[in-house]
C-alpha cells in the first residue's frame, strides 16, 4: 500500500506541469528513504512496545509473588508474637509451681531467647545418687511441668539433657552403668520416659541427649561444684516444621518408650517410677 501511495506521488508530480528546481527535486527523492525510515521506526516501536508489555506483565506477577510473600510473612509474625506471648505464661505458670524448688537453687529457669527456655533440675532432686530411679519430689516436679506444657499454647520440642560429674563410675556399679555416658544418657530417657508415660506428653515432640561431664557449668573441684555438674536440662524449643528430632519412640520394646507404669513391663523393671511409693534404692557411694 505504501509502495503504491509513493509511485502515486511520484508520478503526479513528474507528470505536473511544474518544473521541479534543484531543491524540491531532493526532497522528492529523499521520499523513498524517509519511508523506508518511517516504516523501520514504526517496526521498532511495535517491538519496543511488545518488550514493554512483557516488562510490564513480569513486573505485575514480581508485585503479586511479593504481596503474597508479605502476607506470609505478617502471619508468621502473627503467630510468632501469639506464641512468644504463650511462651511467656508457660514460664510464669512453671515459675510459679516451682517457686520453693527455685528458691532452693534446686531448679533454675533460664529464657535462653523469644523461642527457648532452659530448666536445670539438680540430680539431688530428680534422682538418687548414680541411679536413674526419679524421686517422689522429683515426680511432682515433672509433673507441674508437664501439667505446664499440656496448658500452653506453644507448640513445643522438649530437649532432655542428662549431665554427671567427673567422678567414673565404680566397679560395684558396672554391671548397671559402664560409665558417665550411659548414666548420663539413662537419666535424661528416665525423665522423658516418665514425662510420656506419667505426664502424657507426646512422645514425638522430645528427643535426649547424654553428655556425661562434657559441658560442666562449674570445675570439678569440690562436691558443691560436682553436684552442680550433676543436673538434667529441660530445653522447651519452638517445634518448628522443619524440626527433624530423632524421636524418643522405638521398636525396642526396652526401649525409651517402654510404659514403666504398666503392670506388665516387657522389660521386666523392678521399680515403676510412676508409683505414689518412692522406690527403695540404696546409693552406691
Amino acid at each position: 500500500m505504501k509502495k503504491i501511495l509513493l509511485a502515486t506521488i511520484l508520478v503526479g508530480l513528474l507528470s505536473g506541469c511544474h518544473t521541479l528546481n534543484e531543491r524540491e527535486h531532493e526532497n522528492v527523492m529523499k521520499i523513498p528513504q524517509n519511508m523506508y525510515n518511517l516504516h523501520k521506526a514504526d517496526k521498532e516501536l511495535a517491538t519496543n512496545d511488545h518488550t514493554l508489555q512483557s516488562k510490564a506483565e513480569k513486573i505485575e506477577k514480581e508485585q503479586a509473588s511479593l504481596e503474597r510473600a508479605d502476607k506470609r510473612v505478617s502471619s508468621k509474625v502473627t503467630t510468632l508474637d501469639k506464641d512468644v506471648k504463650e511462651l511467656k505464661t508457660t514460664v510464669s505458670e512453671m515459675k510459679e509451681s516451682m517457686k520453693a524448688q527455685i528458691k532452693d537453687q534446686q531448679v533454675t529457669i533460664q529464657q535462653m531467647s523469644e523461642s527457648t527456655v532452659k530448666l536445670t533440675l539438680q540430680d539431688k532432686l530428680v534422682f538418687n545418687k548414680r541411679s536413674v530411679h526419679i524421686t517422689r519430689d522429683g515426680r511432682r516436679l515433672l509433673n507441674n511441668f508437664a501439667k505446664s506444657v499440656q496448658n500452653s499454647g506453644y507448640p513445643v520440642h522438649i530437649r532432655i539433657v542428662g549431665h554427671t560429674d567427673n567422678l567414673p563410675i565404680s566397679k560395684f556399679q558396672r554391671t548397671e552403668f559402664l560409665d558417665n555416658w550411659e548414666l548420663s544418657a539413662d537419666r535424661a530417657a528416665a525423665v522423658a520416659r516418665y514425662l510420656i508415660w506419667a505426664g502424657k506428653l507426646d512422645p514425638t515432640s522430645m528427643h535426649v541427649e547424654g553428655r556425661a561431664d562434657s559441658q560442666p557449668v562449674v570445675p570439678n573441684t569440690s562436691e558443691k561444684n560436682r553436684a552442680q555438674n550433676r543436673r538434667v536440662e529441660l530445653y522447651m524449643e519452638h517445634a518448628k516444621n522443619d524440626v527433624n528430632m530423632p524421636p524418643v519412640m522405638s521398636n525396642n520394646p526396652c526401649s525409651v518408650a517402654v510404659n514403666p507404669c504398666a503392670s506388665n513391663n516387657p522389660c521386666g523393671m523392678t521399680t515403676n517410677p510412676c508409683a505414689d511409693k518412692e522406690p527403695e534404692v540404696t546409693p552406691i557411694m
